[in-house]
Parts: C-alpha cells; sequence; structure tokens
C-alpha cells in the first residue's frame, strides 16, 4: 500500500512537467519501464526501476530539459537492451527487436522516442553473435551518429551509474575506463546543440569519478593502516 502511494506520488509530480496530451506518453513510458524492469536488481542490491527514474530526474530537475520525448527515452533507455520486453535476442534478429521497439513505443511516445531508444542500446540477437570487443565499437560508432537527443540520454545514465557505482570494485574500475576512454570523447560533441546542459552532465561525471576514486584511495589507506597497526 506504501509503496503504491510513492508510486503515485511519484507519477503525479512527473505529469506536472507536461501537458495532458504529452503526459500520456511520458505516463505510458514510466509505467513500462516499470513493468520491464519488475525483476531487475542493482549491483547494490536496490531495485533496477530506481535507475531509469534517476536518469529522467536528472534530466528533468537537474537540466530541466522538458522534452516529452528526451524523458520517455529516459525511462526507456535500457528497456531494449537489458530485458525480454521486446523480444530475446536468443530468438530474434536485431532487426526484428527494433521492429518490435517501434511497434510498442511509436503508438503511445512516437518515433522520436523509439529512434532514441534504439541509439542508445546496445546491438543483441541472433545476426549479433560476435566478439563482445567489435558489438563494443559498433555500439560506440551508433552512439556518435546518433542524434544530440540520444546522447543528452546516453550522458545522464552515465551520471547516474556512476553517482550510484557497483559495489564490485572491478567492475566498476572497467566502466569508468569506458566512460573516460570512450562515452566522453564521443558524447562532449552534444555540448554544440546542447551547451548548458551537455556541460552541466559532463562536469558531473567527471566529479563523480573523481569522488569515487578519492573513495578508493581512502579504502586502501585505511586498509594499509590496519595491516600495519
Amino acid at each position: 500500500m506504501v509503496e503504491h502511494k510513492k508510486a503515485e506520488n511519484f507519477e503525479t509530480r512527473l505529469l506536472k512537467h507536461f501537458s495532458i496530451e504529452e503526459g500520456k506518453g511520458v505516463a505510458f513510458a514510466y509505467n513500462h519501464a516499470q513493468k520491464a524492469h519488475r525483476k531487475e536488481v542493482r549491483d547494490t542490491g536496490v531495485s533496477f526501476i530506481g535507475h531509469p527514474i534517476g536518469v529522467v530526474w536528472i534530466l528533468l530537475e537537474e537540466c530541466k530539459i522538458k522534452n516529452p520525448s528526451i524523458i520517455e527515452a529516459a525511462f526507456l533507455h535500457d528497456a531494449f537492451e537489458n530485458t525480454a520486453d521486446y523480444g530475446t535476442a536468443k530468438d530474434m534478429t536485431y532487426a526484428q527487436l527494433v521492429k518490435n521497439v517501434r511497434n510498442k513505443v511509436v503508438p503511445m511516445c512516437g518515433e522520436d522516442t523509439a529512434k532514441m531508444i534504439i541509439n542508445v542500446s546496445r546491438y543483441k540477437g541472433t545476426d549479433m553473435r560476435r566478439k563482445k570487443s567489435e558489438l563494443n565499437e559498433m555500439y560506440y560508432k551508433k552512439l556518435k551518429a546518433a542524434s544530440p537527443e540520444s546522447q543528452l540520454v546516453k550522458l545522464a545514465d552515465v551520471l547516474n551509474n556512476m553517482r550510484n557505482p557497483s559495489p564490485k570494485v572491478n567492475k566498476q574500475k572497467r566502466k569508468v575506463v569506458e566512460v573516460e576512454e570512450k562515452y566522453l570523447p564521443i558524447l562532449k560533441n552534444v555540448i554544440k546543440t546542447y551547451p548548458k546542459e551537455g556541460s552541466y552532465l559532463i562536469e558531473g561525471i567527471n566529479k563523480a569519478i573523481s569522488k569515487w576514486g578519492q573513495e578508493q584511495l581512502e579504502i586502501k589507506s585505511r586498509r594499509a593502516s590496519y595491516t600495519h597497526s
């Protein structure tokens, strides 16, 4: 009962930012994300839905972005990549999965939202059984060619992930390397279209990485002092 009330309160707060017509698509994306991620849990043990909600809140509250398509895509940015909501990668080709995304998303949210979801999602499908390194490079190229709006969603996604690091230190180290060596060089171009928002997100990512790095140094220092005491 309490969780249901919390969800209602969040949706009410969310929809205040949009017209009635815009709110229909945003509400659909929020509820669709809840359904798609209902069984997922983050490395920290919390429900996964908190991540897309966090990404939305960064864009909506911190960057003051009111474009409903961007907010819808932020809610659903991991639904294609992480879940079987649009079909299973072991049974369907990438093109078939993409078609399912469009069939589910376009009627309520529009083509722009569907494109953004596809742009920020990694490749998968029966025709994508390749080396992980090859798929990664394909993904980076897709991100580089993506719309500035898609790149904003990805930056907000990265920021939320860096602010909420995995407790698995080696996994987080790999994430940080990918962000610094791949994502930031690709996504910095968003500043040309969204100078204020893009700069804010990139600065936030760098601060979060620096904070995590400092925390790791402090942990190592404490462990070393225990060893020598």
